[in-house]
């Protein structure tokens, strides 16, 4: 079996430099869009992390990019808190029980940081945002013992 160039892509990683096959580098059957590629881009060469990271953090971004246009008519770079509170409580239920699968905060947090770090914003719209996780109820510790 031989590899052509055409399969691969070459990437540096510090001093060292990583063959990436094309096909789990662009795993996900829409393509990212320029901002969201360039943080991966960058994330990756930075951080030790996994093919299944990166593809996740896509899908998160991706995620939510197609929310913010959809329903607050706006982009990731003009996204404000209010936008990222409304897109992360979209995913939880009136009780606080998430609806389903629930994007990474962290990530959301690192690409907001990437565009401050690099110039593309002034604010981290972020700097505040954490995921509400519900209390437990208080259990009756006579229902437990008996």
């Amino acid at each position: 079996m031989s590899i052509t160039p055409v399969d691969f892509d070459i990437a540096r990683t510090g001093t060292r430099q990583a063959r990436i096959s094309k096909e789990s580098r662009a795993s996900d059957a829409r393509p990212a869009s320029d901002l969201v590629q360039w943080f991966l881009d960058y994330y990756w060469i930075r951080h030790p992390i996994s093919e299944a990271s990166i593809a996740a953090y896509r899908t998160d971004l991706l995620m939510l990019e197609l929310w913010l246009l959809t329903f607050r008519k706006t982009t990731l770079l003009a996204a404000g808190a209010k936008d990222l509170r409304a897109f992360l409580d979209s995913h939880y239920r009136s009780d606080g029980r998430p609806t389903g699968e629930i994007p990474s905060v962290s990530c959301i947090k690192r690409f907001f940081f990437y565009l401050v770090e690099v110039g593309l914003r002034n604010d981290d719209p972020t700097e505040h945002l954490h995921v509400r996780i519900p209390r437990r109820a208080k259990r009756d510790l006579a229902s437990i013992s008996g």
